[in-house]
């Protein structure tokens, strides 16, 4: 990820503006076996490469697709525009340098996979946001499994007290 936001960055700035196409990739040799694939990436890979394509396109196959590009099928309608940048965490120096801190230690808290199953690009975006008030701890998958195996535990020594208050009296159970 951290090369491909190098890389948007360059074509931002204008540095890259004789590249027509760009296809980036979060994943090495596609996302295959990402967070949303069932079954290991490794077995995806082998599966890939034991497909048998043939990529040799026809004269009539490639006379289609001349077609469409000259219908304009693959034309952008409009220019994509960078992002706008984003506000600084606060106007008031001192106060900013404390969110850069509590940042730096939700960030520090987070598993550091960058998985994108938050829905946000890197587990320091999700920081951000958090910090901005866009996001909770437990918008993280793991996060959330931790949150949840902890109220479970918590639940289970609470139903297995042997006396517990109730009304003022203790009862057995």
């Amino acid at each position: 990820m951290d090369n491909i936001s190098m890389f948007l960055s360059e074509v931002e700035l204008g540095r890259l503006s004789h590249i027509d196409f760009v296809e980036c990739r979060a994943c090495y040799k596609g996302c295959i076996g990402g967070v949303s694939v069932s079954e290991s990436r490794y077995l995806s890979l082998s599966r890939i490469s034991n497909l048998k394509i043939n990529w040799n396109i026809s004269p009539e196959e490639l006379a289609k697709f001349e077609r469409l590009y000259e219908e304009g099928k693959w034309r952008l309608n409009k220019r994509i525009e960078p992002m706008p940048e984003q506000a600084p965490l606060s106007d008031d120096i001192s106060e900013a340098l404390s969110r850069m801190k509590e940042l730096k230690e939700i960030h520090a808290s987070l598993p550091g996979f960058d998985c994108g199953s938050c829905g946000r690009p890197s587990c320091h975006a999700m920081a951000e946001d958090i910090v901005r008030k866009h996001g909770e701890v437990t918008d993280c998958a793991f996060k959330l499994k931790e949150k949840i195996t902890l109220l479970s535990s918590e639940i289970n020594e609470l139903c297995n007290k042997k006396h517990f208050p109730l009304l003022g009296k203790e009862r057995n159970v």
